[in-house]
């Protein structure tokens, strides 16, 4: 998150946890920006919802419980995948310490809803992709609505883990073009997890999802069995934002 949106109160603050398996990337100086929660934070900052993200890959631990204070976020959104639990866990109970709710989403938590919801003490787990269910709930929290009936999102109810089923996909032409302004981009000078990235670059999806069923791969879990591909001047029209943004 800039350092500008330090003071400024939030809706949403989204984060992503220090991984445990990047280390060998991390000991080059590598590191791959979060372009999945800037989705998450574009997407709701559309809706009128105040979202910004807080990348622990890059930013120091002790700023985050700063920003928590300062910010006073109605909601604290996770992502990780499995290795990444054990952590999500640590931000999960450091947000109840603050009385700040939780909800995770990504690979571990669409596989795993109930677990998740255990595993890491977190108030809500959202399935498969994360724009739609999420804006419902904040919308839900702000408005005081009910999230029984959210789409893709669990919960504890009475007690026991309530998984409520996916909707339907999304339209990614829907979806505005990631808003990269919500990282200092200086954060990720010195290199990248994907191979072929050089520094000062970044990256950027022109599709979601994959028809192929590689065993060491999560897609299949998020998106299902199809790919959807992004109209191509929405392609050419992000390229040309990275541009000026000075990619």
């Amino acid at each position: 998150m800039a350092e500008k949106e330090n003071s400024v109160k939030l809706d949403v603050l989204l984060v992503r946890p220090k991984a445990a398996a990047m280390g060998v990337f991390k000991a080059i100086g590598a590191s791959q920006p979060p372009v999945n929660l800037l989705y998450l934070a574009t997407w709701l900052n559309k809706h009128g919802y105040s979202a910004a993200v807080f990348d622990l890959e890059v930013m120091p631990p002790e700023k985050l419980r700063r920003t928590l204070e300062t910010a006073a976020p109605l909601l604290v959104g996770i992502t990780g995948m499995t290795t990444d639990i054990p952590a999500a866990r640590e931000l999960c109970l450091l947000c109840r310490e603050l009385k700040i709710r939780t909800v995770i989403g990504g690979a571990h938590a669409t596989a795993l809803p109930a677990e998740t919801l255990a595993d890491v003490q977190a108030d809500h787990v959202v399935i498969g992709e994360g724009e739609r269910p999420l804006l419902e709930l904040v919308s839900a929290l702000k408005k005081g609505g009910a999230i029984s009936s959210i789409a893709g999102l669990a919960f504890m109810s009475e007690g026991k883990p309530a998984v409520n089923p996916r909707g339907e996909p999304l339209d990614i032409d829907s979806l505005p073009i990631p808003d990269r302004r919500l990282l200092d981009k200086e954060l990720y000078s010195s290199g990248y997890t994907t191979p072929g990235v050089p520094a000062g670059g970044t990256v950027m999806f022109t599709s979601r999802g994959c028809p192929y069923r590689c065993a060491f791969c999560a897609s299949q879990v998020i998106n299902g069995p199809r790919a959807r591909l992004r109209a191509m001047d929405k392609v050419l029209r992000e390229v040309d934002e990275i541009a000026a943004l000075g990619y």
